[in-house]
């Protein structure tokens, strides 16, 4: 006779302290499909759509506000659509009043040239009002966009979004002013 496995009052004891190993606490779980957001003007998010792929398709000058920074939540932000606009027109992501962004932006230009800024966590946070604001222009400079770049937006702390972000331009980049005091 082969083996015998385990019986049932082992059954219950194993499926009961599995259950309680898999209590969610309140959570809800959901479908794994991220959450999309299609933006083609001036949009405020709301916390409540933290997670979301912001599919941003850019035509007149308009703006993207976050709302008040709370830890834990994200955003990816991703440029669908180019602007035909001048570096006199350019497209905003905005913290809310007293937040910050502090990261990296990487602006990259087709013949392999690129610069980088960096805003520092205790410059950012040192003087807040320096760094509230993200300009994005596919013809500068200073700064970028392009179809396709990428800018992902995470609240690591009240009042502080961490920035990384690559980008492209039209133009020679230098002297990188992406994150800047709006």
């Amino acid at each position: 006779m082969g083996k015998r496995g385990p019986g049932l009052a082992r059954t219950q004891h194993l499926v009961q302290n599995l259950a309680r190993e898999l209590q969610l606490q309140g959570s809800t779980v959901a479908s794994t499909k991220s959450k999309v957001i299609e933006v083609t003007g001036t949009r405020e998010l709301l916390a409540s759509e933290s997670g979301a792929t912001v599919y941003w398709e850019k035509g007149t000058a308009h703006n993207i506000t976050l709302p008040t920074a709370e830890q834990g939540l994200y955003f990816n932000v991703v440029i669908k659509k180019a602007e035909t606009l001048t570096a006199a027109h350019p497209h905003k992501i905005i913290a809310a009043a007293g937040d910050c962004f502090f990261g990296q932006v990487m602006v990259m230009q087709n013949d392999d040239k690129t610069a980088q800024q960096t805003v520092t966590y205790a410059t950012a946070t040192g003087t807040p009002g320096d760094y509230d604001h993200i300009l994005l222009s596919s013809s500068a400079t200073d700064t970028g966009s392009g179809a396709g770049a990428k800018i992902e937006l995470e609240c690591i702390e009240a009042l502080v979004w961490r920035v990384n972000a690559t980008l492209s331009s039209s133009g020679t980049p230098s002297s990188i002013a992406t994150i800047y005091a709006g």
